[in-house]
């Protein structure tokens, strides 16, 4: 068996060979049993995580904004030919940092092909990890030919 970090995962320069293992052996794979063994110093683990409180706690909150965007939808009430229409409010086009409201990337050409380009690879990403469940063939093959 040959573990890997997955494509664009950030690896905080640890060696998935040290990492792995270390994951595979625990009895039971949760957050919290991680943590735990993380929190020795001289775990594999230990260098994935920041011990300093108050980053830890400003970065949580980060995590907790970007979760509060997320969770924002919008409903599009088209005219007497189509049905309503529910998407998120605001959406990323690049790094994670800015979001844009979702009416102000469809009215610009530039934006929508950004992001039509990032579904198309989000697409490709879930070809990749499914393509070897049947049960999700035909899904995966509506996917294939709209990419």
């Amino acid at each position: 068996m040959e573990y890997k970090w997955r494509d664009g995962a950030r690896t905080r320069r640890l060696e998935i060979d040290d990492i792995a293992p270390v994951l595979a052996r625990l009895d039971r794979l949760t957050p919290g049993n991680v943590v735990r063994e993380a929190r020795r110093k001289t775990s594999p683990l230990h260098g994935w995580f920041e011990w300093d409180n108050t980053a830890a706690a400003r970065m949580y909150r980060l995590e907790q904004a970007r979760e509060l965007i997320r969770s924002v939808s919008v409903t599009f009430v088209g005219n007497h030919h189509s049905e309503p229409s529910t998407v998120r409010a605001f959406v990323n086009l690049g790094d994670g940092s800015e979001y844009e409201h979702v009416v102000s990337v469809v009215a610009v050409p530039e934006k929508m092909d950004r992001l039509l380009a990032m579904a198309k690879r989000e697409m490709d990403a879930f070809i990749k990890k499914y393509k070897d469940f049947n049960e999700l063939a035909p899904v995966i093959a509506v996917m294939e030919a709209v990419t």
